[in-house]
């Protein structure tokens, strides 16, 4: 049952991320540093040129991430993100004009990050109900992004009544699959438009997985208001998830294909466009024949046709059989002015 009340509107700064708004970019760098802060730093001027408006990182210890015997701790340990370069990482980032903000998995991150003041966090699929992490997380009052994948919605909603509940206000839902690549047949974007009405109180978004560009627009079409996809310099690099993110030349492909589908969602009123109004040929009524004043204007002796001059097809019925004053001739707009008495 859902509980939580959260705000509608998320505001970072003076930008707003509201569901059907401009979407909010978000450049997934991850643990595709490779460990080397140079590489890191082209990796964020890219995400620069390319109008993301935050970089996202993922900080941990491996031995408290996963334990020392399963196999997946050597790929951890060899992609740990220096905590000694947080600080670097946020000058670097703002003196780049982006937001820099990480993924973290214990609340001992958290107490760490808070020192240095970043505008929000990063709930990763795998803590959607790690508690501890959460109500962290909540404490800090700071935005909150929180990733779906490995989930169901009973468990979506029991995290976001717990958030709620220790106080956060400013939580963002991305819909997610855990799947390093995720097919376009396992995308389910039409949970998007479930979600905008379920989970109204909350902005809506898409963490992808996919290695398509074009996943992310199809996304903003269905109204996400956040994209957030892996960026790699190099595809085939030594990594977890080099071979499943997006290269420059791509990501900068999805970023424009992002901006023209938000572009074609337009207003969501449907109204006569000024041109329409100028250039579009709607039909009017037409005197058939030639026809002679006191006659009677019967349905036989009117055609429709383009463009629109005098009266429209759906005012017939404010002259059908009515008495003419005056003498009308073959193919001229017909108007009220051949019925005053």
């Amino acid at each position: 049952m859902l509980e939580y009340k959260f705000n509608k509107e998320v505001k970072i700064g003076l930008r707003k991320i509201k569901n059907l708004n401009k979407p909010f970019i978000i450049s997934e760098i991850g643990n595709n540093h490779n460990q080397n802060f140079a590489y890191l730093k082209k990796m964020v001027d890219y995400s620069v040129q390319n109008k993301c408006e935050a970089v996202k990182f993922q900080l941990y210890k491996a031995e408290d991430l996963v334990n020392s015997e399963d196999k997946n701790y050597k790929i951890f340990k060899a992609n740990e993100l220096n905590h000694n370069w947080v600080k670097k990482i946020k000058d670097y980032c703002l003196k780049k004009k982006i937001l820099p903000f990480f993924s973290l998995f214990n609340h001992n991150d958290v107490k760490f990050l808070e020192k240095y003041n970043f505008f929000a966090y990063k709930i990763a699929s795998s803590e959607l109900l790690n508690f501890d992490l959460l109500e962290a997380v909540a404490k800090t009052k700071k935005v909150i992004f929180i990733s779906a994948g490995m989930s169901d919605e009973v468990d979506i909603i029991q995290a976001l009544n717990f958030l709620n509940e220790k106080g956060a206000k400013n939580v963002v839902l991305l819909l997610c699959y855990s799947l390093y690549p995720q097919s376009l047949e396992k995308c389910n974007l039409n949970i998007l438009d479930k979600w905008r009405k379920i989970f109204s109180d909350m902005p809506i978004g898409l963490s992808d997985h996919t290695k398509s560009v074009y996943t992310p627009s199809f996304a903003v079409s269905k109204g996400a208001s956040v994209i957030e996809k892996h960026f790699t310099l190099n595809n085939n690099l030594k990594g977890p998830d080099h071979k499943t993110s997006l290269n420059p030349k791509d990501f900068s492909k999805m970023t424009k294909l992002i901006d023209l589908s938000f572009t074609a969602n337009g207003s969501h009123v449907k109204k006569l466009d000024p041109l329409e109004k100028k250039f579009g040929r709607r039909n009017g009524i037409y005197f058939k024949n030639n026809i002679s004043k006191g006659s009677y204007l019967t349905i036989d002796k009117i055609k429709i046709a383009q463009p629109r001059m005098g009266l429209s097809p759906s005012s017939i019925e404010m002259v059908l059989n009515r008495k003419l004053n005056k003498s009308a001739k073959k193919n001229k707009p017909i108007n009220l002015s051949y019925f005053k008495n």
